[in-house]
C-alpha cells in the first residue's frame, strides 16, 4: 500500500490559519468585583469605577448596581490601574493583572467621606407689587437619577406672615452636586416651579420667588 503524502503546503496553511485565528482573538479581560462599606459591610450602589491600562492608556469605565457589583469588559490585557469614586466615599485605587480571555476579581471596602456641609435653604415668596405672600405652599423635591430620571418628593412647608421660610436641605458632600426642585403654589397666584442646584461651594442658599396673580 502506498503511503500518502500530505503536502508541505497544506500543513502550513493549516498552521498559519490556527496562528490567524489566535491574532484575532481581542486582547482584553474583564474585571468584576463588588464595593462595600468598610464600616457598615452594605454594598455601595452608583460607584464610579474606571480601569485605565497603563500600557496605552485605554481606559473602561461602570457603575456599580443596587448589589454594590461592578463588571468591566474590553479591559486591556496587562497591568491596569482600577479607580473608584462616589462623593459620599473617600476614592481609592489598586493594581491589577488583566489576563487575555479572563476575569479577574477585585473587591473594594472603602470608608465614608468625613467632609461634608449640613445646608439651610432660605426662601422668601413675594408678589409683583413687593408685599409678602403668606401661605404659600412649597414642596421640595430632590432629582434621583436610576434607569431614568426622576424628582423624589422630601418635604412642605408654608410662608409664615413675611413670607418666609427655611428648608435643611440634604447633606453634602465634598465634589458634589445636588439638582433640586421647588414647587410653589398659592390662592390667587400662578403656580411655579423653581429648579436649582446645591454643591459644596453655596452655604445656606437663599432665594426670592415673586408669584405672579391670576387673571
Amino acid at each position: 500500500m502506498k503511503k500518502r503524502h500530505i503536502p508541505i503546503i497544506s500543513v502550513l496553511a493549516v498552521i498559519t490559519l490556527i496562528l490567524m485565528q489566535g491574532c484575532d482573538r481581542p486582547w482584553t479581560g474583564v474585571i468584576r468585583g463588588t464595593i462595600s462599606d468598610s464600616d457598615t459591610e452594605l454594598p455601595i450602589p452608583g460607584v464610579l469605577v474606571k480601569a485605565t491600562s497603563l500600557k496605552n492608556s485605554y481606559a473602561v469605565s461602570g457603575l456599580t448596581d443596587e448589589e454594590g457589583r461592578y463588571r468591566l469588559s474590553d479591559v486591556r490585557w496587562g497591568p491596569n490601574l482600577v479607580q473608584i469614586y462616589h462623593p459620599r466615599y473617600s476614592a481609592v485605587e489598586k493594581y491589577t493583572d488583566v489576563i487575555r480571555d479572563d476575569t479577574v476579581e477585585l473587591d473594594f471596602e472603602v470608608g465614608q467621606n468625613t467632609l461634608y456641609l449640613d445646608t439651610t435653604l432660605h426662601v422668601t415668596v413675594l408678589n409683583g407689587n413687593g408685599d409678602p405672600v403668606n401661605q404659600a405652599v412649597l414642596d421640595l423635591y430632590e432629582l434621583k437619577k436610576s434607569i431614568y430620571d426622576y424628582f423624589f418628593y422630601l418635604e412642605t412647608k408654608t410662608t409664615s406672615e413675611d413670607g418666609y421660610l427655611s428648608f435643611t436641605l440634604p447633606r453634602i458632600y465634598e465634589d458634589e452636586i445636588i439638582q433640586m426642585q421647588l414647587r410653589i403654589a398659592a390662592i390667587g397666584y400662578q403656580d411655579q416651579i423653581r429648579d436649582f442646584v446645591i454643591s459644596w461651594g453655596i452655604e445656606d442658599p437663599t432665594m426670592t420667588i415673586v408669584m405672579e396673580f391670576v387673571e
